[in-house]
């Protein structure tokens, strides 16, 4: 969470930054947007229902998708107004059944469905770490897809650098082969 020192300087001066990051991605024709990503995870649930409710009139004139990117809020998002919601999935392989992710998912779904958000994405997907049982990690990876599947309009993929430390890449890795599989059952191929 961000320091609350910071919060009544960050608060006076969002609406001037939405504005202009409205504008911008308008003018850029940008299809997706998320105005402040994982705000439960920088100001707690509370206040990022109050500012993501009110960032939303800046972006009446954005013809693109607005997207609440959740981080892991157990207490209930006010997903209302937004077109998209966005889960940032980084468990890979140390988060298994009935855990975090799967009772995030969960939530997210129910509060979208109440909310009239009819699109769930997984807006970060992946590992921040090298698996280090890449069979737990696709299995994981499966189910969490098969939880959203039926609402779900998209998916990205995080590649973390290789330089990162225990950064998971997805090129030569089982992390490609599994991207790749999972876009030819969708009827992608790969170019």
């Amino acid at each position: 969470m961000l320091d609350s020192a910071s919060v009544p300087t960050y608060l006076s001066e969002l609406p001037e930054v939405m504005a202009r990051l409205a504008e911008t991605a308008e003018r850029y024709k940008v299809e997706w947007l998320a105005p402040i990503s994982e705000p439960d995870k920088y100001f707690g649930p509370d206040a990022a229902n109050q500012i993501m409710q009110d960032v939303l009139p800046r972006f009446d004139e954005f013809d693109g998708k607005l997207v609440w990117q959740v981080f892991d809020s157990v207490q209930r998002l006010d997903l209302r107004g937004y077109d998209v919601a966005g889960l940032a999935v980084l468990g890979c392989d140390w988060d298994g059944v009935g855990e975090m992710f799967d009772t995030t998912i969960s939530r997210v779904v129910d509060w979208a469905a109440a909310d009239g958000v009819t699109e769930i994405a997984h807006v970060e997907f992946g590992c921040v770490n090298n698996a280090n049982t890449p069979s737990a990690a696709i299995a994981n990876f499966d189910r969490w897809l098969g939880a959203t599947s039926g609402l779900s309009s998209g998916l990205i993929i995080l590649d973390s650098p290789r330089s990162a430390p225990n950064g998971q890449s997805v090129v030569g890795t089982w992390l490609e082969d599994w991207v790749v599989g999972y876009g030819r059952d969708l009827g992608f191929s790969p170019g």
